[in-house]
């Protein structure tokens, strides 16, 4: 499959960008498609040929708002696949939540051979869950929970924050976020070394440095 293929090989993959798109589109209507290829690690050309797809299929509606942007809009059909997919992933991600463990449970072994004991998670998610039960068995008590969107002090019982420390508090950060993971990425590399931002395999296609867009003035 190249990037710009409209019809991905594994049915797992459709379903999560589809889902993805409805996600992002439901959440902001006025979200771009290079956001959003951004965000879900795909090329712009593989998110045109699925918005009009999504539009063809009834469940998205756009409207011209600019010469230069298009503003998006769930329909009530697309409210009833958005909830199917959702379903359908969630049955999918039985086997992916197997795997994730297996990862974490390797990202921390390796965090306990360096006797990196200061480990923070980043991003509150059903993988961070997953993290925090192989940590539990690895003996490691993680000192932090770190989620932009965080509107708690404790997740677990580990304390939680908005962003990064300033200091030099944490010896790794182990990326549990499943959702606009390159963003993540790149947010991270602003705080921590390469070496200290640990990724489970699965997701270290989307480790790739890209810019982070900055409001216009």
């Amino acid at each position: 499959m190249t990037q710009d293929d409209p019809h991905p090989k594994s049915i797992a993959a459709e379903t999560r960008l589809t889902l993805g798109l409805l996600r992002f589109i439901g959440e902001d209507g006025n979200v771009g498609q290079r956001a959003m290829a951004r965000n879900l690690g795909v090329a712009v050309g593989l998110v045109n040929a699925y918005v009009k797809r999504c539009i063809a299929k009834g469940w998205l509606k756009a409207s011209q708002v600019h010469p230069t942007s298009v503003s998006y809009m769930l329909t009530p059909r697309g409210f009833m696949e958005k909830a199917k997919l959702t379903s359908e992933y969630l049955s999918q991600s039985f086997s992916l939540f197997r795997e994730a463990r297996d990862e974490y449970d390797t990202l921390l072994q390796n965090c306990k051979a360096r006797n990196w004991t200061r480990i923070a998670f980043y991003g509150l998610s059903e993988m961070s869950d997953v993290a925090l039960l192989c940590a539990k068995a690895a003996g490691i008590e993680p000192i932090l929970m770190i989620d932009p969107g965080a509107n708690r002090t404790d997740y677990l019982g580990v304390p939680c924050a908005a962003s990064p420390p300033v200091d030099d508090s944490i010896d790794a950060v182990i990326v549990t976020a499943m959702w606009k993971l390159p963003e993540v990425f790149e947010q991270l590399h602003l705080h921590y070394d390469d070496h200290r931002i640990l990724v489970p395999s699965m997701m270290q296609h989307l480790r790739r440095r890209i810019p982070v867009d900055t409001p216009s003035p």
